[in-house]
């Protein structure tokens, strides 16, 4: 009798399956759209929203940035920049319509 209920108890144990639950990741990539690519953009100073943002072209379709933390000797309409920027996490000012707001790095005007 007990060789039968432990029989019975290792196959009962045995025969159930457990399974795992597979979790799928996306693998999302970093905001490095240009992490080391010169961009050139031009210098636009509005009266509402944005102080200024700075309009380029890439692949064709034109965006606008508003650069966090620009220096004063840029901020001029019109100007011709080159520059490489990264994206920030910072909120747009109140009322700015431009695309992403962009911290500038080696930043110079053309003439």
């Amino acid at each position: 009798m007990k060789l039968l209920v432990l029989t019975l108890a290792f196959i009962s144990f045995f025969s159930c399956k457990t399974t795992k639950e597979v979790v799928k990741t996306e693998v999302l990539p970093i905001l490095e759209e240009s992490a080391s690519i010169i961009t050139l953009g031009t210098v636009h100073l509005q009266s509402k929203g944005c102080d200024l943002i700075i309009e380029i072209e890439e692949n064709g379709v034109k965006k606008t940035f508003f650069p966090f933390g620009i220096e004063e000797k840029f901020k001029v309409e019109g100007l011709r920049l080159k520059f490489v920027y990264t994206l920030s996490r910072a909120p747009k000012p109140k009322d700015c319509k431009c695309d992403h707001v962009v911290v500038l790095s080696d930043v110079s005007a053309i003439r």
